[in-house]
Protein backbone atom coordinates (compact mmCIF):
# COMPACT_ATOMS: atom_id res chain seq x y z
CA UNK A 1 0.00 0.00 0.00
CA UNK A 2 1.42 3.39 -0.99
CA UNK A 3 2.15 5.55 2.06
CA UNK A 4 2.44 8.83 0.11
CA UNK A 5 2.25 10.07 -3.45
CA UNK A 6 5.30 10.69 -5.60
CA UNK A 7 6.06 14.36 -6.23
CA UNK A 8 7.97 15.59 -9.28
CA UNK A 9 9.00 19.23 -9.67
CA UNK A 10 11.22 20.88 -12.26
CA UNK A 11 14.36 22.82 -11.26
CA UNK A 12 16.11 24.17 -14.31
CA UNK A 13 17.23 21.14 -16.26
CA UNK A 14 16.61 18.73 -13.38
CA UNK A 15 13.64 16.78 -12.04
CA UNK A 16 13.32 16.75 -8.25
CA UNK A 17 11.63 13.54 -7.15
CA UNK A 18 10.26 12.76 -3.70
CA UNK A 19 9.05 9.20 -3.24
CA UNK A 20 8.38 6.69 -0.44
CA UNK A 21 11.35 4.50 0.46
CA UNK A 22 11.43 1.21 -1.42
CA UNK A 23 14.74 -0.61 -1.79
CA UNK A 24 14.03 -1.83 -5.33
CA UNK A 25 13.41 1.76 -6.46
CA UNK A 26 16.48 3.06 -4.62
CA UNK A 27 18.72 0.47 -6.30
CA UNK A 28 17.50 1.47 -9.77
CA UNK A 29 17.45 5.22 -9.20
CA UNK A 30 21.03 5.25 -7.94
CA UNK A 31 22.39 4.10 -11.31
CA UNK A 32 20.47 6.61 -13.45
CA UNK A 33 23.03 8.77 -15.24
CA UNK A 34 23.36 12.22 -13.67
CA UNK A 35 21.30 11.44 -10.56
CA UNK A 36 22.29 13.12 -7.32
CA UNK A 37 20.80 13.43 -3.86
CA UNK A 38 19.73 16.84 -2.57
CA UNK A 39 19.87 16.58 1.22
CA UNK A 40 18.33 20.04 1.65
CA UNK A 41 15.03 19.14 0.02
CA UNK A 42 15.29 15.39 0.67
CA UNK A 43 14.80 14.66 -3.02
CA UNK A 44 16.57 12.79 -5.79
CA UNK A 45 17.55 15.04 -8.70
CA UNK A 46 17.56 13.64 -12.24
CA UNK A 47 18.37 15.29 -15.58
CA UNK A 48 15.17 16.03 -17.52
CA UNK A 49 16.56 13.83 -20.31
CA UNK A 50 16.20 10.74 -18.07
CA UNK A 51 12.41 11.11 -17.69
CA UNK A 52 11.59 7.94 -19.65
CA UNK A 53 13.93 5.87 -17.47
CA UNK A 54 12.45 7.44 -14.34
CA UNK A 55 8.89 6.80 -15.54
CA UNK A 56 9.73 3.11 -16.06
CA UNK A 57 11.15 2.85 -12.52
CA UNK A 58 8.05 4.47 -11.05
CA UNK A 59 5.75 2.20 -13.06
CA UNK A 60 7.62 -0.92 -11.90
CA UNK A 61 8.29 0.00 -8.28
CA UNK A 62 5.38 2.32 -7.41
CA UNK A 63 2.46 0.89 -9.37
CA UNK A 64 0.18 1.57 -6.39
CA UNK A 65 1.18 5.25 -6.07
CA UNK A 66 -0.13 8.37 -7.77
CA UNK A 67 2.37 10.81 -9.30
CA UNK A 68 1.97 14.57 -8.91
CA UNK A 69 3.79 16.66 -11.53
CA UNK A 70 4.09 20.39 -12.23
CA UNK A 71 0.97 20.40 -14.40
CA UNK A 72 -1.14 17.46 -13.33
CA UNK A 73 -1.52 14.10 -11.65
CA UNK A 74 -1.23 10.52 -12.85
CA UNK A 75 -3.37 8.12 -10.86
CA UNK A 76 -1.92 4.80 -9.70
CA UNK A 77 -1.69 2.35 -12.60
CA UNK A 78 -2.11 4.98 -15.34
CA UNK A 79 0.61 5.61 -17.98
CA UNK A 80 3.21 8.16 -16.86
CA UNK A 81 3.83 10.68 -19.65
CA UNK A 82 5.54 14.05 -20.04
CA UNK A 83 2.34 15.59 -21.35
CA UNK A 84 0.14 14.71 -18.41
CA UNK A 85 2.74 15.78 -15.83
CA UNK A 86 3.81 18.84 -17.88
CA UNK A 87 7.47 17.82 -17.70
CA UNK A 88 9.47 19.72 -20.34
CA UNK A 89 11.48 17.99 -23.04
CA UNK A 90 15.26 18.12 -22.48
CA UNK A 91 17.09 21.12 -23.89
CA UNK A 92 20.31 20.25 -25.74
CA UNK A 93 23.38 21.74 -24.10
CA UNK A 94 26.54 22.79 -25.92
CA UNK A 95 27.94 20.65 -28.73
CA UNK A 96 28.04 16.96 -27.88
CA UNK A 97 29.58 15.87 -31.18
CA UNK A 98 33.01 15.84 -29.56
CA UNK A 99 33.92 16.02 -25.90
CA UNK A 100 35.00 19.42 -24.63
CA UNK A 101 38.15 19.95 -22.65
CA UNK A 102 37.49 20.72 -19.00
CA UNK A 103 38.51 24.35 -19.52
CA UNK A 104 36.01 24.67 -22.39
CA UNK A 105 33.31 23.18 -20.17
CA UNK A 106 34.05 25.73 -17.45
CA UNK A 107 33.87 28.62 -19.94
CA UNK A 108 30.55 27.23 -21.24
CA UNK A 109 29.16 27.14 -17.71
CA UNK A 110 29.01 23.37 -17.24
CA UNK A 111 31.55 23.26 -14.40
CA UNK A 112 32.93 25.63 -11.80
CA UNK A 113 35.50 25.69 -9.04
CA UNK A 114 34.15 25.56 -5.50
CA UNK A 115 35.69 25.42 -2.07
CA UNK A 116 34.39 22.45 -0.10
CA UNK A 117 35.34 21.12 3.31
CA UNK A 118 37.07 17.76 3.48
CA UNK A 119 37.32 16.69 7.11
CA UNK A 120 37.20 20.31 8.20
CA UNK A 121 39.81 21.54 5.73
CA UNK A 122 38.95 23.78 2.75
CA UNK A 123 39.72 22.14 -0.59
CA UNK A 124 39.22 23.63 -4.04
CA UNK A 125 37.45 21.14 -6.31
CA UNK A 126 35.70 21.51 -9.64
CA UNK A 127 32.01 20.64 -9.56
CA UNK A 128 30.59 19.49 -12.88
CA UNK A 129 26.94 19.74 -13.87
CA UNK A 130 25.15 16.45 -14.54
CA UNK A 131 24.90 17.40 -18.23
CA UNK A 132 28.56 18.42 -18.56
CA UNK A 133 29.98 17.16 -21.88
CA UNK A 134 33.67 17.55 -21.01
CA UNK A 135 36.17 14.78 -21.63
CA UNK A 136 36.28 13.90 -17.93
CA UNK A 137 32.52 13.56 -17.57
CA UNK A 138 32.24 11.51 -20.75
CA UNK A 139 34.20 8.81 -18.89
CA UNK A 140 32.64 6.59 -16.21
CA UNK A 141 34.97 7.36 -13.28
CA UNK A 142 37.01 10.35 -12.15
CA UNK A 143 39.42 10.70 -9.23
CA UNK A 144 40.77 13.66 -7.27
CA UNK A 145 43.95 13.54 -5.20
CA UNK A 146 43.45 15.17 -1.78
CA UNK A 147 46.76 14.06 -0.29
CA UNK A 148 45.92 11.53 2.41
CA UNK A 149 42.61 10.84 0.69
CA UNK A 150 41.30 10.39 -2.85
CA UNK A 151 37.83 11.46 -3.96
CA UNK A 152 36.08 9.06 -6.35
CA UNK A 153 33.11 10.00 -8.54
CA UNK A 154 31.74 6.92 -10.25
CA UNK A 155 28.57 7.47 -12.27
CA UNK A 156 27.48 3.84 -12.66
CA UNK A 157 28.31 2.94 -9.04
CA UNK A 158 29.83 -0.46 -9.82
CA UNK A 159 32.87 -0.14 -7.55
CA UNK A 160 30.98 -0.83 -4.28
CA UNK A 161 33.85 0.27 -1.96
CA UNK A 162 31.89 -0.94 1.07
CA UNK A 163 32.63 -4.52 -0.03
CA UNK A 164 36.42 -4.25 0.31
CA UNK A 165 37.30 -1.02 2.16
CA UNK A 166 36.76 -0.69 5.94
CA UNK A 167 34.35 2.00 7.10
CA UNK A 168 37.19 3.92 8.81
CA UNK A 169 38.91 4.29 5.41
CA UNK A 170 35.95 5.60 3.41
CA UNK A 171 33.43 8.41 3.71
CA UNK A 172 30.41 8.94 1.46
CA UNK A 173 29.84 12.56 0.37
CA UNK A 174 26.22 12.78 -0.88
CA UNK A 175 26.52 16.56 -1.36
CA UNK A 176 29.24 15.93 -3.97
CA UNK A 177 27.86 12.57 -5.15
CA UNK A 178 31.14 10.75 -4.50
CA UNK A 179 33.25 8.87 -1.97
CA UNK A 180 36.39 9.85 -0.05
CA UNK A 181 38.77 6.91 0.26
CA UNK A 182 42.01 6.81 2.23
CA UNK A 183 44.94 7.13 -0.19
CA UNK A 184 46.47 3.83 0.96
CA UNK A 185 43.71 2.16 -1.06
CA UNK A 186 44.49 4.06 -4.28
CA UNK A 187 46.13 1.17 -6.16
CA UNK A 188 43.28 -1.20 -5.25
CA UNK A 189 40.64 1.33 -6.29
CA UNK A 190 42.31 2.19 -9.58
CA UNK A 191 42.84 -1.49 -10.41
CA UNK A 192 39.18 -2.32 -9.79
CA UNK A 193 37.96 0.71 -11.75
CA UNK A 194 40.17 -0.20 -14.72
CA UNK A 195 38.79 -3.75 -14.67
CA UNK A 196 35.24 -2.34 -14.67
CA UNK A 197 35.70 0.44 -17.24
CA UNK A 198 39.11 -0.02 -18.88
CA UNK A 199 42.03 2.39 -18.51
CA UNK A 200 40.38 4.95 -20.79
CA UNK A 201 37.35 5.03 -18.53
CA UNK A 202 39.28 6.25 -15.46
CA UNK A 203 40.34 9.91 -15.29
CA UNK A 204 42.45 11.76 -12.73
CA UNK A 205 40.89 15.25 -12.61
CA UNK A 206 43.28 16.58 -9.97
CA UNK A 207 46.51 14.83 -9.09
Amino acid sequence: MCTSNIEITVRGGMLAVKSPYRQAAVDRMRVVAGRRWDAGSMANLFPVATFDTLAAIIADCYADCSVQGPGGEVKAGEPITRGVLAVPAPTPVAPFAAAMTEEEAIRAGHAESKIVEVFGKPVIVRIHASTCPCECCMRPAELHDFGDWIFVVERERKLAPQTFIPLMDRHTCPELDGTLIRATWTDNVVEKLEVLYGKEGVTWVTK
